[in-house]
């Protein structure tokens, strides 16, 4: 009778699925997907259901490999799934928004520098789209708040004897703490459940 790894592993070729794919529908890491195969660890209740709405098939099927006298075996597909390995709406996306930024760029060389700062934002959002495939908003957020902080005290005018600058610079600060904040504290927490699935 063929194990838990085995089944998945059939499961995922049958589907003409990869580890990768596999690994990125359910959040886990592709070496954990390799572990489950080699039966060297075994998913959890969570993971299960996760595998088995994938495939198609009952959580029973891929935890004992029976099959209820009601229920099909399951079959591969008549004609083999692709890998999805093609270009992406978000990769077209990305792709559009650097020439937009290298376009923005050109004008704000030739024509109105204050381009140049949209130019960069595009682009940087634009290489975002093409090379991030998880958490992009996360990502997308740093990399703005990075990128906002010294333009915004560039061009914010402060002065110690205007009261009222003080004021704008001490709320748009505040405004950037608490968004640094809630940034690191949501990376933390994702980096840590990525890490304890991956070990699972």
């Amino acid at each position: 009778m063929s194990t838990i790894g085995q089944r998945i592993s059939e499961l995922r070729k049958n589907n003409s699925y990869s580890q990768e794919y596999v690994a990125e529908k359910l959040s886990v890491s592709r070496q954990a997907v390799s572990k489950w195969e080699q039966d060297l660890s075994a998913p959890d209740t969570y993971n299960l259901i996760a595998l088995a709405e994938l495939f198609d098939v009952s959580v029973e099927f891929i935890a004992t490999g029976k099959i209820r006298e009601s229920a099909t075996p399951p079959e591969p597909p008549k004609s083999p799934v692709p890998h999805r390995s093609g270009i992406t709406v978000r990769q077209i996306l990305g792709l559009i928004l650097v020439a937009v930024g290298l376009l923005a760029g050109i004008l704000g060389v030739l024509i109105e520098s204050l381009l140049i700062i949209m130019a960069v934002f595009v682009t940087v959002v634009g290489i975002l789209c093409i090379t991030v495939k998880k958490h992009f908003g996360m990502y997308l957020a740093w990399t703005l708040l990075i990128m906002t902080f010294p333009i915004i005290f560039m061009i914010l005018p402060v002065t110690p004897h205007s009261g009222a600058a003080s004021g704008i610079s001490i709320s748009i600060g505040g405004i950037f703490f608490i968004l640094f904040i809630g940034l690191l504290v949501i990376t933390l927490a994702v980096s840590i459940i990525k890490l304890i699935r991956s070990k699972k």
